[in-house]
């Protein structure tokens, strides 16, 4: 695991932006300072109809995954 003092910074995928910091640090409690940041897929507005079903279709699965990730980083203690 990381220890007390690391940072990390945390990028997404093309086609995805981020919210929120994408540079976390460990805390002396161990804890990150922030709550760790999501990648949310850019739709462009021409689009978006089509982005739905595609999103629907392909891109539920990739949200999914990044939920989970994203939910056990927020949960593990960054000196773990």
């Amino acid at each position: 695991g990381l220890q007390v003092g690391a940072s990390i910074t945390v990028t997404c995928d093309d086609g995805f932006h981020i919210s929120g910091s994408d540079h976390l640090f460990c805390e002396a409690t161990g804890e990150w300072n922030t709550s760790p940041p999501s990648c949310v897929k850019l739709i462009p507005d021409d689009s978006l109809p089509v982005s739905i079903a595609a999103g629907a279709a392909a891109g539920g699965f990739v949200l999914i995954v990044a939920i989970i990730v994203i939910t056990k980083l927020a949960y593990k203690r960054c000196s773990e």
